[in-house]
């Protein structure tokens, strides 16, 4: 069968070289399976009870200081402009930030908003607007979507995978509790992968930096609380190691994850998607790949789930330790970041979006 966007890759450019052996062990560890063998049930509070406890105990006394949220690409503003001189008449519009950062705003075109506050973004469009249209406009800013700052939650908690913030930055523990925190597997340690430098930079020298999940439960307030970024990954290691034929599915699903690749019959791109409940509201069906490990080389198949769906394409059969990566409107960066975070930066090479 000949597969439509075939690539071939040849000299990976990651920090982890794909033809590695070890690379399907990694990523094994980096996203678990659904089905694990059961562990004998606790006693006494779970790890994953005992986490939310030292959270709220933490946010009791000592919460976070507030942050003002700054805007980015693929957020989407409500922006209502009102005009007392005129008996209080206005408009309220939804805008999306788009790549550049910029909004398109009716009589002033595209404004420049990236990283600003809300109330920063409401003083440079009454600025403009003040500026020969309106006189003394009020301009009102909320953002309705978060999606320009998101993290990456793997392992043992209960809903790994991409996680949109409402904030600059959250705690390790706060990343954990919004993947659902941990589940009955969760071991001892976790592990927190910068996509950039630390911020600030004195916090930690190194991108990857091991987590000991107990003491931090014991006290949130320990430097092992660390600050985790947009971009950033954490992952939460499971007691169990996985079994080594399974599938995986990640980026804009419902559902991301592992998943047992049965023997007994031939699993197709489509089916794979269902395992992973289906496509997440802001997927890009025609924007999907399939990263196969083979005895020849490397590959990367581009997959259209659109025209499969249409049966203008056939569909692409699943083999052993697949990864499918389902991108979003904003493929580019999405795919970059994911393949980042697991190890792969540079294997889907430009112009292959």
């Amino acid at each position: 069968m000949v597969l439509s966007g075939l690539l071939l890759l040849t000299g990976c450019g990651s920090y982890m070289d794909f033809r590695r052996p070890a690379f399907r062990n990694y990523v094994a560890d980096f996203i678990p399976p659904t089905s694990r063998p059961e562990l004998p049930e606790p006693t006494g509070p779970t790890r994953a009870e005992r986490l939310a406890e030292a959270l709220a105990k933490w946010m009791e006394e000592s919460p976070p200081a507030a942050e003002e949220y700054g805007v980015g690409p693929g957020d989407l503003l409500g922006v209502s402009v009102f005009l007392p001189t005129l008996s209080g008449e206005g408009s309220t519009l939804q805008v999306p930030v788009d790549e550049q950062g910029q909004v398109s705003m009716p009589l002033i075109g595209n404004v420049p908003v990236a990283g600003l506050t809300t109330a920063q973004v409401e003083q440079e469009l009454a600025r403009r607007y003040a500026d020969g249209y309106y006189r003394d406009p009020v301009v009102s800013v909320v953002v309705s979507r978060h999606e320009s700052k998101w993290i990456l939650v793997s392992g043992a908690v209960a809903s790994p995978g991409v996680i949109s913030l409402q904030r600059n930055r959250v705690t390790f523990l706060e990343a954990i509790l919004l993947a659902g925190g941990l589940t009955k597997e969760a071991g001892e340690t976790g592990r927190l992968t910068r996509s950039g430098p630390p911020e600030p930079p004195q916090e930690a020298e190194s991108r990857t930096i091991e987590v000991d999940l107990e003491q931090l439960i014991e006290d949130p307030a320990v430097q092992q609380n660390l600050w985790v970024y947009p971009g950033d990954a954490v992952h939460v290691a499971p007691v169990v190691k996985p079994p080594e034929r399974f599938f995986y599915v990640l980026g804009y699903v419902r559902a991301p994850g592992a998943f047992e690749w049965p023997q007994d019959r031939v699993i197709h791109a489509m089916d794979a998607v269902g395992y992973a409940h289906g496509l997440a509201p802001s997927a890009r069906s025609d924007k999907t790949y399939l990263l196969r490990s083979t005895p020849d080389g490397d590959e990367v198949h581009r997959i259209d789930l659109t025209k499969i769906a249409a049966a203008e394409e056939p569909d692409v059969p699943v083999l052993a330790e697949d990864i499918i990566i389902v991108s979003t409107s904003w493929g580019r960066r999405t795919i970059d970041g994911i393949l980042y975070a697991i190890g792969l930066r540079g294997l889907v090479p430009p112009g292959g979006m």
